[in-house]
């Protein structure tokens, strides 16, 4: 039996549902001029996400008053099942964010402990996810496209 995937956009709420159950997502911002997606540890506070950092790394020093997008997925190992979202937004620094928390905990400090830290706010106003599924198909093995011969790895040098 074979398995067609299925994407699925999901509504704004569903997105920000599950931005709130997880703590790690990616901020893709530029830097002199470069693409740049950094790993951050974040916690959601109404339609923003408060990202730690620390002071001097280059979120700190380039994401003040800048637009950026904001990722967080989940996927399966076997790439069956999951979801992502996307958000883009205005990001700024915060100098104190205990008054964004309203109850909730700081996000978890990595390498740079909880003395040292600094905040960015990415308020979202665009949020937009797919959640990936698989259900059963009747569709000969073949006739799906997928080609069930072991995949081997395409290298190409860029000039």
């Amino acid at each position: 039996m074979t398995h067609n995937q299925q994407a699925v956009e999901l509504s704004q709420a569903e997105c920000l549902h599950l931005l709130n159950e997880t703590f790690v997502g990616r901020v893709v911002h530029t830097d002199n001029a470069l693409p740049e997606v950094e790993p951050v540890a974040y916690v959601m506070v109404g339609t923003a996400a408060l990202v730690r950092t620390a002071p001097g790394s280059s979120l700190a020093k380039t994401l003040d008053q800048t637009i950026v997008a904001f990722q967080v997925d989940s996927v399966s190992p076997d790439l069956c099942a999951g979801w992502t979202v996307t958000g883009v937004g205005s990001a700024d620094l915060v100098a104190d964010p205990r008054p964004y928390l309203t109850g909730r905990a700081l996000p978890p400090a990595w390498e740079h402990g909880d003395e040292t830290s600094a905040f960015v706010r990415i308020r979202l106003q665009l949020v937009h996810g797919r959640r990936l599924t698989t259900r059963p198909g009747t569709l000969p093995a073949g006739a799906d496209g997928v080609d069930s011969a072991p995949a081997g790895w395409l290298w190409t040098e860029l000039d």
